[in-house]
């Protein structure tokens, strides 16, 4: 995305106005909700409540990469 340099605040706040979308537009927002939903669901699948205790560092690495093994999978 080209970087633009308004002289004006308001010459700014027009230019992210879009008067007459068209399909590629409606496309573009459908594309970016559905991005930002999948993102939202992977963040949900991926946190568990809770605090886990280890006994030590090795063990908590393991789970670790088991819980990222299985968040993939899914």
């Amino acid at each position: 995305m080209p970087i633009k340099k308004y002289k004006t605040f308001e010459d700014a706040a027009l230019d992210n106005i879009t008067p007459s979308p068209d399909k590629k537009y409606y496309d573009q927002v459908r594309n970016f909700f559905n991005l930002f939903e999948k993102l939202l669901s992977v963040s949900k699948k991926r946190s568990f409540r809770g605090i886990i205790k280890f006994k030590d560092f090795a063990s908590a690495e393991r789970h670790k990469e088991a819980f990222f093994l299985n968040s993939e999978t899914e």
